[in-house]
């Protein structure tokens, strides 16, 4: 029995959240105008002007800063690539701008429209392994990716509705996993298609780094299988050009990697006015230490406290203390920490490093965060992002000062966070110009800059504190990350010298 049949599962998108669900027979809809024949090709649709509360809970992206304006004229679910096909093709009958939508989490709103089409990507929800080399020759397979030395020689084929928490519960049971990110309710499809940074990526590279293959379905409603031989110049844009913006992509083919045994999990905080300039020089003077691709560490902001985190991949309870040895030469003069400095490296399975990563208790279950989240509770938020690279003491006085002066504002209970991430690693072993994806150097930086509050009474508030942080970072930024998309003009600077190649 061939490893396709072995391991299938379909998950996450047919089940109801709450009281609201995607009626499994639709009724025709009361507004005929607005029918664009999904009643008689038997696709599961919403519309505007019927008034419905399923409707009314399907539009909702993540973050309710998007919801206000965005009403589109019928959300469409369909359930293969076929469908995807059809409705693409009754938006441009139509004359109706489409978004398509895997997981809504577009930090601004962007996977939603007004009085377009909104096509709901969570039905397309299967998965499965294959083992893809049996019917060809070493040199074609060395031809037809970029990872050529794929650990244990086996693919998932994942469709673009799927979760990436819902992936990792599938994955990581059968002893395999993918460099995916750290919020379990983020769709598939616009992740990869973005790029796809995670906590593993220094690495293994990012997820679009280990695509080999996608279905998508372009503007003239054509239905393609694209590769690094098929299409190679739309391949070339699905890696890290963006959800959406070449096509929606129904489906896609990864290299999967063999999940860690254990790994050392790092862990600090200290108070941000007293310690936030010596811990962030302390953690550039880390980074920039030619350190071990399994080495993932990272800095975060978070209101009141400076924390360090991140994880020693593939590493035993054994040698955790050499890496807390290698960790204290930078953070072991600082004082005053919340936690004593030699508890806070410790050894965890693979399986508890996910919920560890993505804020949840080390006890979590692979099956908890596998679920599509009630997005009729998540809070308001503002975001962004920069690329940097160069950071100087000066560049580090600028950012705590700035956060610093901003504290006196968040009087509302808003969360308040800058993230550092590492590139480098795994990363730059592909060329800038190989994807779409142009930040591959070591010594450049991922950072977020973002709020999250509980009413849009606060918005002007937490904005000008998301705007003003990042404008002290200006002299150090060298672009922004598609996956974290802002609400201002920045296109160019989200695919660097590749911006050029991805308009023709």
């Amino acid at each position: 029995m061939s490893l396709q049949n072995l391991h299938t599962i379909v998950a996450n998108g047919t089940s109801p959240i709450g009281n609201y669900s995607i009626p499994a027979v639709m009724a025709a809809p009361n507004c005929v105008n607005f029918d664009f024949g999904f009643y008689d090709a038997g696709i599961p649709a919403l519309y505007s002007c019927d008034n419905d509360s399923n409707y009314e809970y399907f539009r909702l992206p993540f973050n309710s800063r998007a919801a206000s304006g965005n009403y589109p004229s019928v959300n469409v679910f369909p359930q293969n690539s076929e469908g995807v096909t059809f409705a693409v093709n009754a938006s441009r009958q139509a004359n109706m701008r489409v978004c398509p939508r895997s997981g809504g989490h577009s930090y601004n709103g962007y996977s939603s429209c007004n009085q377009g089409m909104l096509i709901d990507l969570r039905q397309l929800n299967s998965a499965y392994l294959v083992e893809p080399y049996f019917k060809t020759s070493k040199r074609e397979r060395n031809d037809n990716h970029d990872n050529q030395n794929s650990e244990n020689h086996l693919q998932v084929k994942v469709e673009s509705g799927f979760l990436l928490g819902a992936l990792y519960n599938f994955l990581v049971p059968l002893g395999h996993t993918l460099p995916m990110g750290s919020c379990p309710t983020v769709g598939v499809g616009g992740h990869a298609s973005g790029g796809g940074f995670g906590m593993i990526a220094r690495k293994y590279g990012l997820l679009s780094d280990r695509l080999v293959e996608t279905k998508i379905v372009l503007a003239n409603g054509d239905l393609k299988t694209i590769s690094k031989n098929k299409n190679s110049d739309l391949f070339f844009a699905v890696r890290g050009g963006g959800g959406g913006n070449f096509g929606i992509v129904t489906e896609f083919t990864f290299d999967v990697v063999p999940k860690p045994k254990n790994n050392c999990v790092v862990s600090q905080s200290w108070d941000v006015v007293k310690y936030g300039k010596i811990v962030l020089s302390a953690y550039l003077a880390l980074i920039s230490q030619e350190l071990d691709d399994d080495y993932i560490v990272r800095v975060a902001i978070v209101n009141d406290n400076i924390e360090l985190g991140g994880q020693i991949i593939g590493h035993s309870a054994t040698n955790c203390s050499t890496v807390q040895q290698q960790i204290n030469e930078y953070f072991e003069h600082i004082p005053d920490a919340q936690v004593p400095w030699n508890s806070t490296v410790t050894s965890l399975t693979y399986e508890e490093t996910l919920p560890y990563q993505m804020g949840l208790p080390t006890n979590t279950t692979l099956d908890e965060f596998s679920e599509r989240p009630d997005v009729s509770t998540t809070e308001f938020g503002y975001y962004s992002s920069t690329v940097l690279q160069g950071m100087t003491e000066a560049f580090v006085n600028s950012v705590i000062d700035k956060y610093i002066e901003n504290m006196a504002t968040n009087t509302n209970g808003a969360v308040r966070f800058i993230q550092f991430d590492p590139l480098g690693g795994k990363m730059t072993d592909l060329q800038v110009k190989a994807t779409a994806f142009p930040y591959r150097r070591k010594e450049q930086h991922l950072v977020q800059i973002f709020s999250e509050y509980t009413s849009g009474d606060f918005d002007s508030v937490e904005t000008g504190y998301v705007e003003s942080v990042k404008a002290s970072m200006g002299d150090f930024s060298v672009g922004n990350y598609v996956n974290y998309i802002d609400a201002q003009d920045y296109i160019s600077t989200y695919y660097g010298r590749n911006f050029k190649k991805l308009q023709n």
